[in-house]
């Protein structure tokens, strides 16, 4: 899946959600980090029992109640991973 792919699937996502209540969920930003990329900053995020990493508006998302599984999102493992 390349940036366009994604772009447009989020897009999608976001726009199928508005107006529809979603339960909240909780959103732990473990880790931020600001590289310079266009892309802004990458965030790990601990939602669900399970750690996912990120961007801005994956995040905006998750936080308005959209599930990982809703967002496609792969679990990292973090004793893989390296948290900065």
């Amino acid at each position: 899946m390349n940036a366009y792919t994604k772009t447009a699937s989020s897009m999608a996502t976001t726009l199928s959600n508005i107006g529809r209540q979603r339960p909240e969920q909780e959103v732990r930003v473990i880790c931020t980090a600001c590289s310079g990329s266009v892309l802004g900053p990458r965030y790990d995020v601990f939602v669900a029992g399970e750690y996912y990493t990120v961007r801005e508006p994956t995040l905006q998302q998750l936080r308005q109640g959209v599930t990982p599984a809703e967002l496609e999102l792969e679990p990292i493992d973090p004793d893989q991973e390296d948290f900065d």
